[in-house]
């Protein structure tokens, strides 16, 4: 220090022409030497800040009785050791700090887990104090955060509204306080499923009482809200269509659904229920969107996921229900032209309309331009009359049998209904 002030000195002056008049060459040399010694006065400083760290976790280290160093988790998640910040607390375990030299990283990595795996019984009381709301979902992941830090991971589980819940353990060994937090986050993710996914619980809960209406309550939980009409039997998907048992439930002719389960939030927490139970990509789904480009795979996924697959695109299952349901209508008696505002309305191209009307098994006749010497817009596209099925020809008709034998399989039925 005696050495950098002297030299600190001799810069001020050789600063100064008006004292020295040669003072450029002195003004470089002392600059140079003033650099050096700084330079050499901070490694010293670091070495023997390093040292003492270590010396520090050496001890406690070696020593068992004195095994205990003092240490604490700040507000930040920064675990400090006897004064040394050694690394940053991430879940239930933690990683070393970025500043620590290759001689310090090997005695602050034991003694941080020494002092991590002390402060983890506190740090599971306070997961189970936690609230809900401290409790979050990144759908994109499939992951369970605790405020702001990930502790866990969804897989499929046994059924798709029951995901298994993998706990990143970290530094966490005892089997017993594993359990506490798996129980804890179970009873997190059911509340979280049913304040998102309230109108599906709701359903299925107005629905079960009835026994007539249990299969329905069924399968509504099994598919999360959304059923393809290949699950459902004919005469159930008859007697949805000509009766709704509950308000919000929708039976069209591709798939049963909730409006509800539709809406942004709810879609993208049950696409990722969905995609974890039939192991699907998390990534590509746009909820926000009316319709969608077909990508790999997609056609499989398209009404399990609220989309129907409708020629080169996907359209969401309310809009592409709620325009069949229209266009059967419009051409129930006689032909017509396709609706104005079609096109806009499902958010894809002109071109796209043919493939998604063969899709919807709609006949139609494509419009073609005038001939040069006429005038005029273009003839639109015409929708065919929708012909009703005619039955198959050659179908034996049920024949009346007459069992006049006393002793035939039908005699009792036959003399219970003379009486």
């Amino acid at each position: 220090m005696h050495r950098l002030t002297a030299i600190r000195l001799c810069a001020y002056v050789a600063t100064k022409r008006d004292w020295y008049p040669h003072n450029e060459p002195w003004e470089k040399v002392t600059r140079a030497v003033e650099t050096a010694l700084s330079d050499a006065l901070h490694d010293k400083l670091r070495a023997k800040y390093i040292d003492r760290i270590a010396a520090t976790f050496s001890r406690h280290l070696r020593d068992s009785s004195s095994g205990r160093a003092l240490s604490s988790i700040t507000a930040g998640r920064n675990l400090v050791i006897e004064g040394h910040q050694v690394g940053q607390l991430h879940g239930f375990g933690f990683t070393l700090d970025a500043n620590l030299t290759h001689e310090a990283r090997h005695l602050a990595q034991k003694a941080g887990r020494r002092a991590v795996m002390r402060h983890l019984p506190t740090r599971v009381q306070e997961i189970e104090n936690s609230e809900d709301a401290a409790f979050l979902i990144n759908v994109s992941a499939a992951t369970l955060h605790w405020r702001g830090e990930i502790i866990a991971r969804l897989a499929r589980g046994s059924a798709l509204l029951k995901p298994e819940i993998r706990l990143i353990s970290g530094e966490l060994e005892e089997q017993i306080l594993k359990e506490r937090i798996l129980s804890r986050l179970k009873r997190s993710l059911h509340a979280h499923l049913r304040h998102h996914l309230a109108p599906l619980y709701h359903m299925v809960e107005a629905l079960a009482p009835f026994p007539e209406k249990r299969a329905l309550a069924h399968l509504l939980e099994e598919h999360a809200g959304i059923i393809p009409t290949s699950a459902l039997s004919h005469g159930l998907a008859t007697a949805l269509r000509r009766d709704q048992p509950v308000k919000g439930l929708v039976a069209g002719t591709r798939a049963l659904f909730l409006r509800d389960m539709l809406r942004p939030k709810a879609a993208s927490l049950r696409y990722m229920l969905v995609a974890l139970h039939h192991g699907w990509d998390l990534q590509g789904w746009d909820y926000q969107r009316v319709s969608v480009r077909r990508a790999e795979g997609a056609v499989a996924q398209g009404v399990e996921v609220g989309f129907l697959p409708s020629g080169t695109v996907l359209i969401r299952i309310d809009i592409a229900e709620k325009w069949i349901a229209r266009l059967t209508r419009a051409t129930r008696v006689k032909d017509a032209a396709l609706p104005v505002g079609m096109v806009e309305a499902l958010g894809v191209k002109s071109s796209d309309i043919p493939a998604i009307l063969k899709s919807w098994r709609f006949a139609f006749r494509n419009g073609h331009a005038l001939a040069p010497d006429h005038y005029g817009p273009p003839s639109p596209l015409i929708l065919r009359r929708r012909r009703a099925m005619k039955p198959l020809r050659g179908r034996a008709r049920p024949q009346h049998i007459e069992d006049g034998d006393p002793t035939g399989p039908f005699a009792a039925l036959r003399h219970w209904r003379k009486t």
